[in-house]
């Protein structure tokens, strides 16, 4: 049995290395199978599953070189100088596919560099300067980038939309910039016009370019933003901009292009002070060392969101993700809430497909700690389905699961002490080291094995948990 939750080794590092070169190989094996089939062939279905199988143990062999190194291991990268074996003149050809070139071509996440041309004229210059692009632009950048660098903080750099979390995640980005309009007013009219640009091009591409079948349910959620756009625009009249016309075309060839061309020009001007930020982060992580209360933390995530880190941010998100109950009573952290609840149901969704691939084995020699055992899980929220998939996977009598507040988590261990939990699951990401202090000391003194989790809560991660701190204890 492992004493403590950061008695790591290299065993999971390699373990888990062999299960992400396995599903590769599969991978790879499948597309060769692929190769000369037709089109719609049935085995065409299993891409989806193999890939997100190998998303998730890429994920995960990050996550374990990290722990070990973390634990004082080391990582060493060896290569080979040995000369390939030489091609015989005999060896045949690969064959090629027709109408597949040899090496497809990548979609450029943003708009290729433009060639240089020929030295501006005159006549030129001054026509960029009526735009917006001479002085006018340079002093209003200026005396802007402060409030400039936290509405792009929180705006995101463009990204593509192709998956469901993206297009939420893009759709929360923009609503949140209509929703901070107010901060706009303050702002020089060429920094006013930027931003319509960037948030109107990004809204045109959500619109029109990204892929048909998450543009359908989105239409309503598009119009407030352009209803909110064209208002400011007609109140403050920065300046004509594409994207605020329905029938207008982008001007640089895609309006993500066009996105990308506005965001370029704003945070070019908007350098963004770190240490401001840095000194946040660190106020907020001394804060979390300790058992923070509800007021003082509330307090550090104000000041960090006004430093300028946004309440997307995925840092911030996985550090409060354990503190959950104290961000509730105001609707100053609204966002901050739904982007927690929003990762752990992505996060959910995955685990449940890889749980589907990774069936537990009927010979699996750690049934003896959890077959008609009541095991208990605690951190994060309950979820029904989850803990009827590992009460039905791992063959335990009852699952219970207890959120990670100090109160529950005290009761927990007096009924550790009494005997009624016979394996405690503890869910590392959701729950504060301040609580383990009570849990741990309950299960030695009463001889309970717990295992820690350190990502999510589905059968794949418990069961490498529970090999990992209970392998000691197996006859």
């Amino acid at each position: 049995m492992v004493d403590s939750i950061d008695d790591l080794d290299a065993a999971s590092v390699v373990a888990t290395l062999e299960q992400a070169f396995s599903v590769q190989q599969r991978l790879f094996e499948l597309y060769r199978e692929l190769v000369d089939a037709e089109v719609g062939d049935a085995r065409e279905g299993a891409l989806d599953g193999l890939q997100t199988e190998r998303d998730f143990w890429a994920r995960e062999l990050g996550l374990a070189v990290l722990r070990h190194v973390a634990a004082g291991g080391e990582l060493v990268l060896e290569t080979f100088e040995d000369d390939p074996p030489e091609e015989s003149d005999d060896a045949e050809p690969a064959a090629e596919v027709p109408g597949v070139p040899e090496a497809l071509p990548t979609e450029p996440e943003c708009a290729p560099p433009l060639a240089a041309g020929p030295a501006a004229s005159d006549e030129a210059l001054a026509a960029l300067a009526a735009n917006g692009l001479g002085p006018q632009w340079t002093d209003a950048v200026t005396r802007d980038a402060e409030p400039l660098r936290r509405i792009l903080e929180g705006l995101h750099r463009p990204r593509r939309v192709q998956h469901d979390e993206d297009l939420t995640a893009e759709l929360t980005r923009l609503h949140e910039a209509v929703d901070d309009l107010d901060r706009w007013r303050s702002l020089h009219r060429p920094v006013q016009r930027a931003l319509l640009g960037l948030v109107g091009a990004r809204a045109r591409y959500v619109q029109h370019e990204a892929p048909a079948a998450l543009r359908g349910p989105v239409r309503r959620d598009l119009d407030n933003v352009f209803r909110a756009l064209t208002a400011f625009s007609g109140k403050h009249e920065p300046g004509w901009v594409a994207g605020l016309g329905r029938d207008n075309p982008p001007e640089h060839g895609s309006w993500f292009a066009d996105a990308v061309h506005w965001w370029d020009r704003l945070a070019a001007d908007a350098p963004e002070p770190e240490g401001d930020r840095q000194a946040a982060w660190a106020r907020l992580e001394r804060l979390l060392e300790e058992e923070p209360e509800r007021k003082a933390l509330w307090e550090h995530l104000v000041a960090a969101h006004e430093a300028g880190i946004a309440w997307s941010d995925p840092r911030l998100v996985d550090l409060v993700t354990p503190y959950g109950e104290l961000l509730k009573g105001t609707r100053t952290f609204k966002t901050l809430r739904a982007q927690v609840r929003r990762a752990a149901e992505t996060e959910a969704r995955e685990q449940a497909e890889a749980d589907r691939s990774h069936p537990l084995p009927p010979d699996w020699p750690f049934l003896r700690f959890t077959e008609g055992k009541v095991a208990c899980v605690l951190g994060g929220d309950q979820r029904a389905d989850a803990a009827q998939r590992l009460q039905d996977s791992f063959r335990f009598s009852e699952v219970t699961w207890e959120r990670g507040d100090v109160r529950r988590v005290q009761g927990l261990a007096k009924r550790i002490r009494s005997g009624s939990v016979d394996l405690l699951l503890i869910l590392r990401r959701f729950v504060s080291h301040h609580l383990l202090d009570h849990v741990i000391p309950a299960c030695r003194e009463s001889d309970v094995p717990f295992a820690v989790v350190d990502t999510g809560y589905g059968v794949v991660q418990v069961r490498l948990a529970i090999e990992r701190y209970l392998d000691g204890l197996r006859p």
